[in-house]
């Protein structure tokens, strides 16, 4: 999907992942969001909505993360007033800027989203689990948990941590439930080897 005020957005992202964000930041880097981008596209062309409520979504996907770059505890709320601060600065109408800032904060542990644009973007949060290289992105947030929030784990533990989170995790959309749950079983299964 391409428009302008999404162009915008995504350039306002870049720009301040780039320069702001701490390189101690392994998992929640601009990978991850563009990644979340990629994720929220897919999840919300296979969801029956609009293509203005698509853009939307789009949207707090690029700005759901940003408040990373001055905050790890509470980044949601950060990443909501940075985003409300430029929407209003591209004069976006209050209503839309409020729906964004509902999406970016449905991101927040543990997810209870409402809408179906909240449902969409915390599956993308997580669409990671349902990856070929899961293992590559769970090995860069133990490590990024480990700089910048002192937590360590033995492999032993951390693979006992990591699998109770992906099997007490759900997908809040039809396409998570009926697509992505599937893809999610199978790095259940192969983390069942790591488990004594």
């Amino acid at each position: 999907m391409k428009s302008e005020l999404l162009d915008k957005v995504e350039e306002f992202a870049n720009m301040l992942l780039k320069q702001r964000l701490s390189r101690d930041l392994y998992f929640h880097n601009l990978n991850h969001t563009i990644e979340v981008v990629s994720a929220t596209l897919d999840i919300g062309l296979h969801s029956n909505i609009t293509e203005a409520e698509l853009e939307t979504v789009a949207i707090a996907a690029w700005l759901h993360d940003l408040g990373y770059c001055s905050t790890y505890k509470g980044h949601e709320t950060e990443s909501a007033n940075i985003a409300r601060v430029f929407l209003t600065i591209l004069k976006i109408e209050e209503s839309r800027i409020e729906q964004i800032i509902s999406c970016i904060l449905a991101t927040r542990m543990p997810q209870n989203p409402s809408s179906l644009l909240e449902k969409i973007i915390c599956d993308a949060d997580f669409y990671h689990f349902t990856r070929n290289d899961y293992p590559r992105h769970e090995q860069a947030l133990k490590k990024e948990w480990e700089i910048n929030l002192n937590l360590h784990y033995t492999d032993e533990q951390w693979n006992k941590l990591n699998h109770h989170m992906l099997r007490e995790h759900n997908y809040w959309t039809a396409y998570g439930k009926t697509v992505l749950q599937p893809k999610k079983e199978l790095n259940i299964r192969k983390l069942n080897k790591d488990i004594r």
